[in-house]
């Protein structure tokens, strides 16, 4: 966890000193609950004697939610085929995941064959999870004659 340094705020309408907290989960840290105490201090109103309190936040780790949209519920293109591709006929397969973390679309087994590039990426309008896009194209090269290539993709 990081923190800024102090910088001058107001806080129901009166002058205060703020502090920006950050910190990412790892992974691996998903469906645990995490505690950060902040430590703050100031002057009682008329006294000289100063005060601390500990303030206590709780920070869950959701577990992470992905789904594929398209092809729909399918990560294997085979079960979504196009069927036969003729030799320098591109094939272009839309692929599109949502999660509530930042989607990501990668290749989880078949051969390093095509082009996977991602094309957009949309938060929702609750901002509770988001979607990317991406496009892989292959085109069958000589020597493909007869083959059935079957490329497998993740969504997380």
């Amino acid at each position: 966890m990081t923190a800024s340094d102090p910088y001058p705020c107001s806080v129901l309408g009166a002058s205060a000193t703020c502090m920006t907290l950050s910190w990412t989960p790892r992974v691996g840290q998903d469906g645990q609950v995490f505690e950060a105490r902040v430590g703050a201090s100031g002057q009682d109103a008329g006294c000289s004697a100063s005060r601390s309190q500990v303030l206590v936040l709780r920070l869950p780790v959701a577990s992470a939610s992905s789904a594929w949209l398209e092809p729909l519920a399918s990560p294997t293109l085979a079960d979504s085929s196009p069927g036969n591709l003729v030799l320098g006929t591109q094939l272009v397969q839309p692929l599109r995941c949502t999660s509530n973390y930042e989607p990501v679309v990668a290749r989880s087994s078949g051969p390093l064959i095509g082009t996977l590039r991602e094309v957009s990426r949309q938060r929702s309008a609750d901002g509770a999870t988001s979607t990317a896009s991406y496009l892989f194209t292959y085109t069958p090269q000589r020597g493909d004659e007869g083959t059935t290539r079957i490329v497998c993709f993740r969504c997380g």
